[in-house]
């Protein structure tokens, strides 16, 4: 679905803060069972309960001044940091302010936030959905296979226009040929209609075989896209210590 990650060390770091919330109420209820991994836990049993919640408690507040830096750029227009209060939020579960912030970057041009709001919009979770609205934000998010994608799927099923199953296939063809992220998914869905005869696709093992390894060539070159941003954020860990 939704869910690119661009800025991964600072969606590393707010998601370290809503976990470290969690791990303040839980080290406060039961010191006594959290692991004690060396190198692994932030639970040290050679200190005190109240300099364990300290440790947590410290990085809760660097995880709040990291969050507070991100909602001051996005309200000052960055849909960079618009995307990433998205996706923090969907982590969170809590879609309704993930859409706030999807909005705010949708109405700025940005097509990830117009494939996430039309997405919401048609589909997702604990929002209301406006099928009309969702389709002329899903149209809008050039560029973006995971909006043709979601297009295909509401023209397979009928939902927001007539079934078509040619409508369809020929979304999911534009997007595995877009280029962008989620090509690969969308050419492994085309593998398997091929393989299977199914969603308006004719039964073809030629087709079908031609999809899979081209989707396995995009989703290989997004992997290796990933790759040089985590590396370019994230220091490399060669050894976890147990002991």
């Amino acid at each position: 679905m939704h869910g690119r990650f661009g800025d991964t060390r600072r969606l590393f770091l707010l998601l370290l803060l809503a976990l470290g919330v969690f791990g303040l109420c839980l080290a406060n209820a039961n010191a006594e069972k959290w692991p004690s991994w060396k190198g692994w836990s932030p639970w040290d049993p050679d200190r005190s309960n109240a300099a364990q919640a300290q440790v947590l408690s410290d990085q809760i507040m660097r995880g709040k001044a990291i969050l507070d830096g991100v909602k001051q750029a996005a309200l000052r227009g960055n849909v960079t940091d618009m995307n990433l209060l998205g996706r923090y939020f969907c982590f969170l579960h809590d879609y309704p302010k993930a859409v706030y912030w999807y909005r705010l970057s949708a109405m700025k041009g940005n097509p990830e936030g117009e494939y996430e709001l039309g997405y919401f919009l048609a589909v997702g979770p604990d929002v209301p959905h406006n099928l009309a609205r969702a389709i002329v934000w899903l149209r809008k998010a050039k560029k973006n296979a995971y909006a043709a994608s979601t297009l295909a799927y509401l023209h397979s099923k009928g939902i927001g226009f007539p079934k078509s199953p040619s409508t369809a296939l020929r979304d999911y063809i534009a997007a595995a040929k877009d280029g962008s992220e989620g090509s690969g998914q969308a050419a492994s869905t085309l593998a398997k209609m091929y393989r299977d005869g199914t969603g308006g696709a004719p039964k073809d093992a030629q087709k079908a075989a031609y999809w899979e390894r081209y989707g396995k060539r995009v989703q290989y070159r997004e992997v290796g896209e990933d790759m040089k941003t985590n590396a370019a954020y994230c220091p490399q860990v060669t050894k976890f210590d147990h002991g």
